[in-house]
């Protein structure tokens, strides 16, 4: 509830992202993790927990999206000689 009167308390908001993800309420850490990055796309940390709830969701293609927005891609290992 305080957190709806304040929305720029967004320290609150990531633990309580945190939170949610450890106490398996998905649905609840995917709402607060489009909060936060509606305001901070690049929000790192709230990515990768967006990724992980994901992924426990099984919604894998939506996780590889998230992932894909977070981690950087990567040259390949071995060229194509």
């Amino acid at each position: 509830m305080l957190l709806a009167m304040d929305p720029t308390r967004v320290a609150d908001r990531r633990h309580l992202l945190e939170l949610y993800y450890k106490l398996d309420r998905f649905p609840e850490a995917l709402d607060t993790a489009g909060e936060i990055l509606a305001k901070f796309p690049a929000d790192v940390r709230t990515l990768e927990v967006k990724t992980r709830v994901l992924m426990q969701l099984r919604r894998d293609h939506e996780a590889m999206d998230t992932v894909e927005a977070w981690s950087p891609p990567r040259p390949p290992r071995f060229s194509a000689d």
